[in-house]
């Protein structure tokens, strides 16, 4: 099936990328060959150093379907916003540029539920790559349809708070096909700020505010190569960019009208307490133990940590995050954090590979 001249396609594909000269053209043409073609492909070049847009440029020439935009560098939360705006399709999926489409049927297997009946969101699976070990991720095990109450009262609160919620739903953009009804609340891009980590979360708060119907399929559509990038990397400004990414999910939650408010809230802030001592936990072993006291000391004078230690000084919280955060005692935190260090990050990935079914893919 391909576009009529001048008609709008069915899907959209938003692509942003930085710096993806290594897999960028591998990303597109995991689309481009889909055998459903009544299709679209935005590239956002979000300011590249290396040969990215060329290599885009150069496929556009070859496939009309396929547009590039070249933004100044902004981020990935603003990249994916300009992509969204550009875009046309009724539906519209995302995908990160060193990743794929699982299979050339793909879209075609996305295209049968879509038509049948309308649906706000459709969710999917994921293949997570981890070099040679394929995990396979979904939450559903049969197609299953949440109607409007139940999706703002269970699966919503999950990007409100990120922790411990009895949701379904995947923070990630990059398994679901959104209605372009939903697209009508996009945020402008100018107006996000930059960010590192967390921005599928907070694109969701904005798109998924207003889901009346979704639908969650067991299938798995994508495929996500993990180690590929930088994300595994310390970074000494992640809980920055956490309060950051607190101030977003704080201004949904005042909104946010669900029966478990309180439990919600509670769960928003404790994730604070929580990320910060992993965080610490961390930084012990990338830094010195006085330029981890100068940035724990910094991190506490944060709004989003200000607020959690706050709420929790009016509550009796065993939790020993929580502990730490109240007291605000850097000695005591470095202490706590050196005896309660991380594991590895292969130990991690074996673990995380351990509590999951792997499936022979």
């Amino acid at each position: 099936m391909g576009n009529k001249v001048g008609s709008a396609p069915f899907f959209s594909v938003v692509i942003p990328v930085y710096n993806g000269e290594k897999y960028i053209e591998q990303c597109v043409r995991s689309v481009l060959s889909q055998t459903f073609e009544d299709l679209e492909v935005v590239a956002v070049d979000d300011g590249s150093a290396d040969s990215t847009g060329q290599i885009l440029d150069g496929i556009a020439k070859e496939d009309e379907r396929l547009r590039v935009l070249h933004p100044e560098n902004g981020g990935v939360f603003r990249a994916r916003a300009a992509g969204l705006l550009a875009s046309r399709g009724t539906y519209v999926l995302f995908c990160d540029g060193d990743d794929e489409l699982s299979s050339p049927k793909a879209l075609e297997m996305l295209y049968e539920s879509a038509s049948s009946e309308e649906y706000d969101v459709i969710q999917y699976g994921y293949k997570k790559v981890f070099r040679h070990i394929r995990v396979a991720d979904n939450t559903v095990k049969t197609p299953t349809v949440i109607e409007r109450e139940e999706f703002y009262e269970r699966e919503y609160p999950y990007l409100l708070s990120s922790r411990n919620i009895a949701s379904r739903l995947m923070v990630n953009t990059v398994t679901k096909a959104y209605h372009r009804r939903l697209c009508e609340s996009a945020p402008a891009p100018d107006a996000l700020e930059r960010l590192f980590m967390g921005d599928d979360m907070l694109l969701n708060l904005y798109l998924l505010e207003g889901c009346s119907r979704a639908l969650y399929l067991p299938d798995c559509l994508y495929t996500s190569y993990r180690l590929r990038g930088s994300s595994s990397r310390y970074r000494r400004e992640e809980m920055h960019n956490l309060d950051i990414i607190k101030a977003y999910q704080l201004s949904f939650l005042e909104r946010w009208k669900g029966k478990d408010l309180q439990r919600v809230t509670y769960l928003h802030h404790f994730e604070t307490a929580d990320w910060l001592f992993v965080h610490i936990k961390n930084s012990i072993g990338a830094l010195g133990r006085e330029e981890c006291a100068a940035l724990l000391s910094e991190i506490l004078s944060l709004p989003a940590f200000v607020r959690a230690r706050e709420y929790f000084s009016e509550r009796n919280e065993d939790a020993l995050c929580v502990r730490l955060l109240v007291s605000g005692n850097v000695e005591e935190y470095l202490s706590e954090a050196k005896k309660n260090g991380t594991l590895p990050l292969k130990a991690r990935i074996y673990k995380l590979i351990k509590e999951k079914i792997v499936y022979k893919i």
